[in-house]
């Protein structure tokens, strides 16, 4: 943020991953919409304003370039390498931090001082300047272990701000910036309910803490001052599932950070989950856009979602019958008791039950999770499934009556491992089997004969859904790191997105299989301006 409030300049990740991200800069005016990149195709790993506004300065992998607000033209500002980010004071002194978190300020005579700030890998780290030039604002960030602190500019003497453990109330410090040399702003997550909130804290007076703003439901990605204009622009961040759609074609060959094959589908501040296909044009998903979990439909290309379900019960995972029809589970929403046992009722749309079920819900995701009992539906049919004493018992779903209808003969899979840890299955046309027990890192497998075939393993990542791909395979999603692949008759997985940066959560395939949708995190950043009281005045209490 430039002195006098006109201008941001933001960093913004445009591939890679969470170790190695490729970045980009943007300029624009504060207020208006359009975007100038800066220094396109150099990526640099921090940007500032120079000390007059005049410039930007863009930390690059060997250099510090600098870029004239002006006239966009670019030059060299710094021919040194190493280093994530640069600030320059009036005094003409500047702080370097180095890549391995080393805070070094030049003095304008030349003269240096370097301090470590961590030795962690995993330490997040932050510095700027004071208004005066005589206080370096440092902010270190480690898994809940934050930490908030003015240096002196000779980096010798260092005295602690804020950090995370001090007082329940201050929640986890994420955020920092001097409002001016006597005021610290800095952002922490509330601890009664999900959100974060700007506070301010004096200097001079260590207990004086006073909330400048609360956003509930969302984090604070970083908090710049106008110093002249007296006036803080903080970025929360507010986080939605939603659906994205992609071709097959446009998956294979893309595995890595390039998601640019995915495109969002479902587009709502509620969360939209559990997808899977009607038919080859649109997509089944479960929302809670009307207070409960409900299911909808939308069609491929198109904004509008229709429910297909309503009332007080929860309505979720739906599957599709051979023949069109709509199959899922309903619930009465979870009492206050955890894992308390529900009622799980199999309909067929519109309202047809065609098997109840007392079931254990858990409170995962925030929604009910039928454990150790479930359903499948492949092009041949649909197929119930339940845990019974050393394995896995399935009976082919008869769905073609209107009425109440008992599953057919049982065949039970035996399982070596826990049978009642039972997460995740799928049952393709053959009567193959796909199946992941409890948190294991691999899928177990049945060939149509019901014997067991070797076990795909996933390394360090766990499934988080199954299904069909087609009649001869199965398409598989999960987490650590977040990946898609499908699995073929023969135990071959092919990854089509394989990515460490990214979340993914149920993944379902089209009947044709031409095109797959899954379930995602979606960001929405604002920036909100907060005029802060003039110079010489205190906030209220």
């Amino acid at each position: 943020m430039s002195s006098d409030g006109r201008l941001l300049v933001t960093l913004e990740r445009v591939g890679g991953n969470r170790n190695e991200p490729v970045t980009a800069a943007f300029l624009q005016k504060v207020g208006e919409p359009s975007r100038t990149p800066l220094l396109s195709g150099r990526h640099p790993k921090g940007v500032s304003f120079s000390a007059d506004d005049q410039r930007v300065l863009l930390t690059l992998v060997v250099e510090v370039g600098a870029v004239d607000v002006a006239t966009l033209v670019a030059s060299t500002y710094l021919a040194e390498a190493g280093l994530v980010y640069v600030e320059e004071h009036a005094n003409g002194s500047k702080l370097l931090l180095r890549s391995d978190r080393t805070l070094v300020v030049v003095l304008p005579d030349g003269a240096r001082a370097s301090r470590s700030l961590s030795n962690d890998r995993m330490a997040r780290v932050h510095a700027q300047w004071s208004a005066r030039g005589d206080r370096i604002l440092c902010t270190i960030g480690l898994s809940g272990r934050d930490r908030i602190s003015l240096l002196s500019a000779d980096l010798k003497t260092d005295r602690e701000v804020a950090n995370s453990d001090e007082a329940l109330q201050l929640g986890t410090c994420s955020a920092a910036a001097l409002l001016d040399d006597d005021t610290v702003l800095f952002a922490t997550r509330l601890t009664d309910r999900p959100g974060a909130r700007v506070v301010a804290r004096s200097l001079d007076q260590r207990g004086w803490l006073t909330t400048l703003a609360e956003f509930p439901d969302a984090e604070i990605s970083g908090i710049a001052v106008a110093a002249r204009t007296r006036q803080a622009f903080v970025t929360p961040a507010t986080q939605d599932k939603n659906v994205y759609v992609a071709r097959m074609d446009d998956l294979r060959g893309r595995v890595g950070w390039d998601l640019s094959a995915f495109r969002l589908l479902t587009q709502h501040p509620a969360d939209d989950r559990s997808p899977a296909w009607l038919d080859n044009e649109t997509v089944l998903f479960v929302s809670r856009r009307t207070g409960g979990w409900d299911v909808f439909s939308q069609k491929l290309g198109s904004t509008v979602a229709t429910a297909l379900t309503s009332g007080d019960t929860w309505e979720t995972y739906p599957q599709v019958t051979p023949a069109g029809a709509l199959l899922y589970w309903r619930l009465a929403p979870p009492r206050a008791t955890e894992n308390a046992r529900q009622l799980a009722e199999l309909v067929l749309a519109p309202s047809t039950v065609l098997t109840r079920e007392e079931v254990p819900v858990e409170r995962q995701w925030g929604r009910p999770f039928p454990h150790r009992f479930g359903f499948s539906c492949s092009s041949a049919g649909c197929s119930l499934w339940r845990t019974v004493s050393g394995g896995i018992a399935i009976s082919r779903l008869d769905v073609a009556g209107m009425s109440r209808a008992k599953p057919g003969p049982e065949r039970t899979l035996a399982l070596l491992a826990e049978p009642e840890d039972v997460s995740l299955l799928a049952v393709q046309a053959d009567g193959s089997v796909a199946v992941t027990v409890g948190e294991s890192h691999e899928v177990a497998r049945f060939d149509a004969a019901g014997q067991p075939a070797p076990p795909v393993l996933l390394g360090s990542r766990m499934p988080m859904s199954i299904g069909t791909y087609r009649d001869d395979g199965f398409i598989v999603s999960g987490q650590f790191p977040s990946f898609v692949a499908l699995l073929d008759a023969d135990g071959k997985l092919t990854y089509l997105v394989d990515n460490d940066d990214e979340f993914y959560g149920e993944v379902a395939a089209s009947p044709d299989g031409e095109h797959i949708a899954l379930t995602s995190r979606a960001w929405r950043q604002d920036l909100v301006v907060l005029d802060l009281a003039p110079a010489g005045s205190a906030p209220a209490q």
